[in-house]
């Protein structure tokens, strides 16, 4: 691998609603690159199967990991966007994403995730009928999801309980100190987060 094409890939974790869907927007518009979001990807699924019933969208998983690896293996460095679980997403991630990307995770943390990840559900028009449902499972989530992921890569902890700790440019520029150390200093001529 040459280490001076190596594409970025900024993978968030954290419970659903702790705000790493928000973060993820803000660090792909600081850093210039693209969102891979898990979500939209089955949403625009839907336009294309002519339905609005989010159940009948494709596997989650399997268009997010599709979609980073056609962007990486296409020399985009990106944000990543879907709930990484610590002990089940890393054998993915290892196999299709770290052979060709710089990884660094930033996983973010906050004791309101639930009720977050409710108020949000139930005014979706796509999901609020799916919310009595997955509640149980997010609630399961949470203690599982408290802890990074285990990818042997760079990390950054955030604390989204009032706006992010540490603040969106003090974790882009972190994110690009990662980045320029692994490739070298030809990295620094790339995109600043201001």
């Amino acid at each position: 691998m040459n280490a001076d094409r190596t594409p970025l890939a900024v993978l968030m974790s954290g419970a659903p609603g702790s705000g790493k869907s928000t973060l993820a927007r803000l660090l792909g518009e600081r850093l210039r690159i693209p969102v891979v979001d898990k979500d939209r990807l089955r949403e625009g699924a839907l336009l294309t199967l002519g339905t609005g019933d989010i159940d009948q969208a494709p596997f989650g998983p399997e268009l997010f990991y599709a979609t980073v690896e056609g962007l990486v293996a296409a020399g985009i460095s990106l944000v990543g966007d879907m709930t990484l679980i610590r002990g089940v997403s890393e054998p993915d991630i290892a196999a299709r994403i770290a052979p060709s990307a710089v990884l660094v995770n930033v996983h973010c943390r906050t004791p309101h995730a639930v009720g977050r990840f409710e108020a949000r559900m139930r005014v979706d028009p796509l999901n609020e009928h799916r919310v009595d449902a997955l509640l149980p499972y997010v609630e399961e989530l949470q203690a599982q999801l408290l802890e990074p992921l285990d990818l042997g890569c760079p990390c950054i902890l955030v604390d989204t309980t009032d706006g992010f700790e540490p603040g969106v440019e003090e974790i882009a520029a972190e994110i690009l100190r990662q980045y320029v150390t692994f490739r070298g200093p030809s990295a620094r001529s790339g995109p600043s987060p201001g």
